[in-house]
């Protein structure tokens, strides 16, 4: 066998193509790649969680629970535990008086302590408590993203206005109907972030759309069928003339506005 591989003919682009020495050399050098690559690979990824430790760090661990907990979806919510819909319970449980004026318009208005984290106001409708720091502006929001890496070029301050008030809206709205359980614990301002964050990594960075934008973007028809909540009830009265009697008459045009709790659209 040796003398056979001997007087095999020479390639004409590599003279030691089909030598025994230089198939060797090959297997070591393609080991030695695959090591090298497996070695950057976990490099790599010991640097990603590094990084994602450091920002989740970065939430207070006061509140981290809510970070860490295991998630229970809304239906083993109800189903294990009461939903609440009398207010005077709910202030009973805990609920604050803020939590409880809130809805979908003043949503964006919301402004927590800074120390505790916990609603304290509306901006512009009451005034901010005395020697309290506030957080929960748009602006605070938007730089809190940018000190954590976040491409700027992705998101605009709209983007978190919006987002901000969907997300306080919800977690609001889930500490009413479950006082017992999520009262002083779900809308905090802690909480309002990673919700923040998630949703930048999940509509910006995945490029998965929430339903309602795909409609607007015309990506998808608007006869799809989707559940959608109606976040807000507008109520419109206008004067018109009865041509039988010549007289004006008042009328009243209802007008919804619904939402997949990531977008609003209007409705009629």
């Amino acid at each position: 066998l040796e003398d056979e591989i001997g007087h095999v003919p020479a390639s004409p682009c590599n003279s030691n193509a089909f030598t025994p020495l230089n198939v060797v050399n090959r297997l070591d050098s393609f080991q030695s790649e695959i090591k090298s690559k497996r070695l950057f690979e976990k490099t790599v990824s010991t640097e990603k969680a590094i990084r994602q430790k450091m920002n989740d760090d970065s939430v207070s661990v006061a509140h981290a629970d809510v970070a860490n907990s295991t998630k229970v979806t809304l239906r083993q919510l109800a189903e294990r535990c009461q939903i609440e819909t009398e207010w005077d319970k709910c202030k009973h449980a805990g609920v604050s008086d803020v939590v409880l004026k809130l809805t979908s318009v003043n949503a964006t208005k919301l402004r927590f302590n800074e120390d505790e984290g916990l609603p304290s106001f509306f901006f512009g409708q009451s005034a901010a408590p005395s020697g309290c720091n506030s957080v929960g502006s748009v602006d605070d929001i938007y730089k809190w993203l940018h000190q954590r890496g976040f491409d700027e070029s992705l998101f605009t301050k709209k983007w978190v206005q919006n987002h901000y008030r969907w997300i306080v809206w919800k977690l609001g709205s889930m500490e009413r109907r479950f006082p017992s359980q999520l009262s002083g614990r779900y809308l905090t301002y802690q909480h309002v972030l990673l919700q923040m964050k998630s949703r930048y990594q999940k509509e910006l960075c995945s490029a998965k759309r929430p339903s309602v934008r795909k409609i607007l973007n015309r990506d998808v028809s608007a006869g799809v069928p989707i559940v959608l909540c109606v976040s807000q009830i507008l109520r419109f009265r206008s004067k018109g003339t009865v041509q039988e009697a010549g007289k004006s008459a008042v009328t009243e045009e209802i007008r919804l506005e619904l939402t997949d709790g990531w977008y609003g659209v209007p409705a009629v």
